[in-house]
């Protein structure tokens, strides 16, 4: 299969903030500059949480997965 476009979800972007202001991880620059410059870099269209996205995470079962992980597979069916 071919994938022929990179999405980049802004939960992802919120984890990564989160990680980075625990000190969890390092980066040469602020969470949301650095995820902007590599989506410009890497050729990766930021995807936006939408209100319908965020309605469909009633739609999926209810397995143990945070709220972040439930936003990247709704995200992920709504947008194919």
């Amino acid at each position: 299969m071919f994938i022929d476009h990179i999405f980049l979800s802004a939960a992802s972007t919120c984890e990564l903030s989160i990680k980075y202001s625990l000190g969890k991880i390092l980066l040469p620059m602020e969470p949301g500059p650095f995820a902007e410059s590599r989506c410009k870099r890497l050729q990766i269209t930021p995807l936006d949480i939408s209100f319908a996205h965020a309605a469909d995470v009633s739609q999926l079962p209810m397995p143990r997965c945070d709220l972040f992980d439930r936003f990247l597979i709704a995200q992920g069916i709504a947008e194919s």
